[in-house]
């Protein structure tokens, strides 16, 4: 976990301390679909042994709606934040910017930028072949639809990129396949499909 918010971070030196924590600098949210209301939630802590207090919130960008507003983090603790997002356009990935004061040590003003990303096709092209394999959404959530350019047998194999396993299997006579994940949190997946004596390779964003 980065304890690092925006640009501001530090520990105080004092023996009573708020220390403010969030799990990414810069938040992405799983995908929604075209015209959906999708609502995440997302965790701030207190690291600091005293209590932290939370005001003035806000939130910008469109679509960008914010549910819950915490007064306090109690001292090793954490808050669920709420937000909901309504796509618009599929596609487009929709950002924005998350504002809110505390009394936490050298972190009065935090300002974290958000993001959510919509539905998008990528295609996996092999120089050496004509087959395009369509692999969407990317980055995703949950689920990672495959379609292949005809009805085979195809392996798929997921692996991290220090090279472990994450998940492997086999395809029969068919074009699409849909591939669940339970996320731990966010990661980059390099996904290899194997037809006959053919590979091909495409990075994919898993995020929480």
């Amino acid at each position: 976990m980065l304890k690092r918010i925006s640009s501001i971070s530090g520990k105080a030196s004092r023996p009573q301390t708020r220390q403010l924590i969030v799990p990414l600098d810069s938040i992405i949210f799983r995908t929604s679909k075209n015209s959906d209301s999708a609502r995440f939630n997302f965790k701030v802590g207190n690291e600091g042994n005293e209590s932290i207090s939370l005001s003035n919130w806000s939130i910008n960008g469109n679509g960008f709606e914010l549910l819950t507003k915490p007064k306090s983090i109690p001292p090793g603790q954490s808050v669920n934040i709420k937000l909901a997002h309504t796509a618009t356009t599929q596609g487009i990935s929709k950002t924005g910017q998350l504002n809110f004061s505390t009394n936490a040590d050298q972190q009065q003003n935090v300002s974290l930028p958000i993001q959510v990303n919509e539905p998008t096709r990528t295609t996996i092209k092999n120089e050496n072949a004509k087959n395009q394999f369509t692999v969407y959404p990317n980055p995703a959530n949950g689920e990672v639809y495959v379609e292949f350019p005809k009805v085979a047998d195809y392996e798929l194999t997921f692996t991290s990129l220090s090279g472990q396993l994450v998940k492997q299997l086999t395809v029969k006579d068919s074009d699409q396949r849909i591939i669940n994940f339970k996320p731990n949190g966010n990661d980059v997946l390099l996904l290899n499909i194997k037809e006959g004596n053919r590979n091909y390779k495409k990075r994919i964003f898993i995020a929480r």
